[in-house]
Formats: C-alpha cells, sequence, structure tokens
C-alpha cells in the first residue's frame, strides 16, 4: 500500500475543508521531441491554475477508480478525456493515439484564496490505446500503472551469433574514420562497374585500385540502378590485377546475375556494404573491432 505524505493525510482526514482536491494531469507521448515533452497540462476545473511554474488548462476529464488485484496483475484504468471542439482528437491521430506515452495524475489541495498547498499525490501512468467516443466526443484512453518488471533488464543482452548493434549506427562505427570504400556513405557509383555471367561463376568488375581494394571474401553487398542485375549478394572469392587496374569479386553460386551489363552504357550502377549481423560479416567489413555480440561464448574465437 502507498504511504500518503502527512500533510495530505491530514487534509484527506478532514470532515469538511473550505478547499477543494482538484486533479492535474500531464500527458506526454514518445514521438515528442520537442523539450519538455510534455503534450498537455490539464487541470479538471472551470478555470486554469499554475502549479511550479507549469500552467493548467481547465478541461473536462474523468479518471476511473484504480483497483488493487490479488492476483498480481497490473491494474488497468480509462481515462475520459471530452473534447467537443475536437482540439485533442487531431494530435492522438497524428501520434497514432499517444500509444506508449506517459500520463501523470497530481492530485493537489487548493485553499479558498485559489492557492495550490502543497500535500499533492502523484501517480504515473503508461497510455495501452485509445479509442474515440462519437456520440459523446470523448477519447477514451486505456492506461494502465507503470512497472519495472514490464521494462527489459539488463537493456542489452549479449548474443554469440548475433550483433545488437544496428549497421552503419554509433556503435556499429563502421566507416567511423576511413570508410572501405573511400566513401563515407559506404557506397560506390561510377561508370566502371561492370556485372558479368562468367562460365563457370558470376563476377562484379571494378576499375580502380581504391573502388576494390578493401572488399573481402564472404562480404554482404547490394548492387541497385543496374538495368537487370538490383539485388544482394556474397562475394566467394576476390581477384585483384589480372589485368592491370581491376579487380573482380566473384559471387556465391546461389546468387546469379541474370544478364552482363556495365556501367558505362548509360546507367550508374552503385555497389552499397551490407552487414547480416554476423562475425564473419563483421570481418568481411574489416569492422569485428565494434562487433557488438559476444563471439567468445560460442568456439572461443573472439572477434
Amino acid at each position: 500500500m502507498r504511504t500518503l505524505p502527512a500533510d495530505a493525510q491530514e487534509q484527506k482526514g478532514k470532515i469538511a475543508a473550505p478547499g477543494a482536491w482538484l486533479m492535474l494531469l500531464d500527458v506526454a507521448y514518445p514521438s515528442l521531441t520537442a523539450s519538455p515533452r510534455t503534450a498537455y497540462k490539464l487541470i479538471n476545473n472551470i478555470r486554469g491554475y499554475s502549479y511550479h511554474g507549469n500552467y493548467y488548462e481547465p478541461w473536462a476529464f474523468r479518471l476511473g477508480q484504480v483497483r488493487e488485484e490479488l492476483k498480481g496483475g497490473l491494474p488497468r484504468v480509462t481515462l475520459s478525456l471530452y473534447d467537443p471542439a475536437l482540439t485533442l482528437m487531431q494530435a492522438f491521430q497524428d501520434n497514432a493515439g499517444f500509444s506508449t506515452g506517459e500520463v501523470s495524475v497530481r492530485y493537489v489541495y487548493i485553499d479558498p484564496n485559489h492557492s495550490i498547498t502543497d500535500p499533492d499525490i502523484i501517480q504515473f501512468f503508461t497510455i495501452l490505446d485509445t479509442t474515440w467516443d462519437d456520440k459523446d466526443s470523448v477519447l477514451n484512453c486505456n492506461i494502465s500503472v507503470v512497472s519495472p518488471l514490464s521494462r527489459r533488464f539488463p537493456r542489452d543482452r549479449f548474443v554469440a551469433s548475433a550483433c545488437r548493434h544496428q549497421f552503419r549506427g554509433g556503435l556499429c562505427r563502421y566507416g567511423e574514420d576511413v570508410d572501405v570504400y573511400g566513401d563515407s556513405a559506404g557506397l560506390i557509383a561510377n561508370t566502371r562497374i561492370a556485372l558479368y555471367q562468367g562460365t563457370t561463376s558470376d563476377y562484379i568488375r571494378m576499375w580502380g585500385y581504391a573502388m576494390y581494394s578493401y572488399f573481402s571474401v564472404g562480404q554482404h553487398i547490394r548492387v541497385s540502378g543496374s538495368t537487370y542485375n538490383d539485388n544482394e549478394y556474397i562475394i566467394e572469392s576476390v581477384r585483384f590485377g589480372e589485368n592491370p587496374g581491376y579487380g573482380r569479386f566473384y559471387l556465391e553460386s546461389d546468387t546469379r546475375i541474370n544478364q552482363s551489363e556495365n556501367s558505362s552504357e548509360s546507367i550508374e550502377i552503385t555497389v552499397t556494404a551490407l552487414c547480416d549481423r554476423t562475425i564473419t560479416a563483421c570481418r568481411a567489413n574489416n569492422n569485428s573491432h565494434a562487433y557488438g555480440g559476444s563471439p567468445g561464448v560460442a568456439g572461443g574465437i573472439y572477434g
């Protein structure tokens, strides 16, 4: 059971009081990037009040009773926001009903001089979903109390076979210093890329040492902008210097080129590095120092 502050106990225990208990409502939603994150500050009264430097707008709303469950389930309650002018509804529609947003409810005592005294009671909720009652012009928010047990702990989990970092994200750091292609975007797009159907295996040919010198066996790549061969491929073998100035990247047999073509034929072929979050792909991308899994758990091989 929650213990109320002594001042709140005193006010609540009075048989009669000249003032009134009112409810302050703070509503925020996850996609709100501005600071502060609170979208609406409301008070269930005919006039607004300022509390700790924040103005609470008068609004008609109703909060159902929070009931404790013997079985240990998290209690749910309905917050009804009356909106005959459709002021709130548009914002809720534009932001997925404020789903996973936050609601804080504060009960404050206001004396006859319209001053908010400092016994207050505050509760925190999470918005689960929202429905619109067209008949009564009411937004009904299904909310639940916040529980630490509903959050993942620890926040990150190490998995031996999969990197937990997003490719090209801040923790991945791929291309942080010098990208393997000499391009911060990690791609090549020029007129010196050719795609060929070979007699034994298909391959990509690139002119210029700076373009192909960092490609590795096992690397995942994507070809785009071509006429026939936009797809994802895996490099099976790399061969440099067959002729001066270019190298070949032979592809795995299950990733076939549909038709030979050359980017010098009035098209611009783009080759982009990919990652399937395995340690093999991370090594091929020359980035295993930032691998986010735990390769030592399985097999004793560290990145």
